[in-house]
């Protein structure tokens, strides 16, 4: 027999997770074998291949048609540039010609029916193929798949919502991509939903693929200009701290954390920031909610932008700049503690696209921000999972004495 039963999750998380997520896309009474090279061939199967393998599992592709798996590789990693995207266009020219076949972690899927690849082919209407991409573990991971016609073309990318904060999730990037397909943006290009559904008690949305062409590298004054657009996509508006919506929000979300040392941290935190601020009049706009380099790419002109659940009306203006400054320099290397001082030194400067900012203001608008990410992190279970940096939450304690208003700062 050329297969065997893939064993029991490991311990390492990626691992277990890759088994956990292949039985929630293919249930029973599909089984989920290891397939050795050369296997020959079987009634009914879906071959997949894991890189870099299924212990250290970040892309599981289809193994047939070569074209199929080529073009998933190809689009791997939209927003990257240089060398990085180089070795990724490499690794899908040798595999086009079916370098695939020989590679570790082959996986075989036999016995399957009602599958999400039948659900999103009988969707979309023509039959598909599915690649799956899986990230850094997250206490809020959900299976993302690229989907693919038979010719190697991207239809699409899917989000599946499998339990109740990825659901909610779902829903809401939904509701938040039609909304934007009714905004006038002429900088920012957003992905638009294809299909909305639900399938085996999940939550699915498919959303269109944003393709770049040329070199995808994101200049200042688009990345500017788009922040601007997408913070006035629903106009703004200015009120005291303590009477807008977004505080009372904020202030909900805050009461609901669990009664750890963490939760407790942050309503110390809030309640300084309300009893120094409170008064303090605030602009209040949009944001993309995480507006990173790993979520946008540039071509012709225009932002490619796409992950859009966290996308929220009322905030803060200026919450996108501070978070690409502060998660941009954490993924460069930076701790997490000089990553937030050194946007608050330099808080006037990367506001300054939406008006003229006093300092005062900008600084307070970099402790909102800090409070805000604090609370999604806990609020999601972050620093029980200990993924991200950013995540694990230990540097709030250290940090904040540093983000006080009348803090010592050098530089910005």
């Amino acid at each position: 027999m050329n297969d065997k039963r893939l064993p029991a999750p490991p311990s390492r998380i990626q691992s277990a997770y890759l088994a956990q997520m292949l039985h929630t896309l293919w249930p029973e009474p599909a089984t989920v074998t290891r397939r050795r090279l050369l296997a020959n061939a079987a009634a009914e199967h879906y071959d997949l291949v894991v890189l870099p393998h299924d212990r250290r599992p970040k892309l599981v592709l289809p193994r047939r048609p070569w074209r199929v798996t080529a073009a998933a590789i190809r689009n791997y990693k939209m927003y990257a540039t240089g060398l990085d995207r180089l070795q990724v266009l490499a690794v899908a020219a040798a595999v086009r010609f079916g370098a695939a076949e020989l590679l570790p972690g082959q996986l075989r899927i036999t016995g399957s029916s009602g599958d999400i690849v039948d659900y999103l082919s009988k969707a979309l209407g023509q039959r598909c193929y599915v690649c799956i991409y899986i990230g850094p573990p997250r206490a809020v991971q959900k299976p993302v798949l690229q989907i693919l016609s038979g010719t190697g073309q991207t239809l699409g990318f899917a989000k599946i919502g499998v339990d109740d904060t990825s659901r909610h999730l779902v829903r809401r990037e939904t509701q938040n991509l039609r909304f934007l397909s009714t905004a006038n943006l002429r900088t920012v290009t957003v992905p638009a939903v294809m299909h909305s559904g639900q399938w085996a008690g999940h939550e699915v949305l498919a959303q269109q693929a944003l393709l770049r062409t040329g070199r995808g590298y994101v200049d200042g004054s688009t990345l500017e200009a788009a922040m601007y657009e997408i913070a006035h996509a629903e106009g703004t508006a200015s009120r005291a701290l303590e009477r807008s919506s977004y505080w009372s929000r904020l202030h909900q979300r805050i009461e609901d954390l669990p009664r750890s040392p963490l939760g407790e941290l942050i309503r110390a935190v809030r309640d300084e920031v309300g009893a120094t601020s409170g008064s303090v009049s605030v602009p209040f706009g949009c944001w993309h909610g995480d507006w990173g380099p790993w979520n946008m790419t540039q071509s012709e002109g225009r932002l490619l932008v796409w992950d859009w659940e966290h996308f929220e009306h009322d905030v803060p203006l200026g919450f996108d700049a501070i978070h690409h400054q502060v998660q941009s320099a954490v993924l460069s290397g930076s701790a997490p503690e000089s990553a937030f001082v050194d946007a608050r030194c330099a808080a006037q400067r990367l506001l300054s696209p939406f008006g003229r900012v006093e300092p005062a203001l900008a600084q307070v608008i970099v402790q909102l921000y800090t409070l805000e990410i604090s609370t999604r992190y806990l609020s999601d279970g972050e620093p029980d999972r200990d993924g991200t940096i950013m995540g694990r939450l230990d540097w709030l304690k250290s940090t904040w004495p540093l983000l006080r208003v009348h803090a010592p700062c050098s530089g910005g």
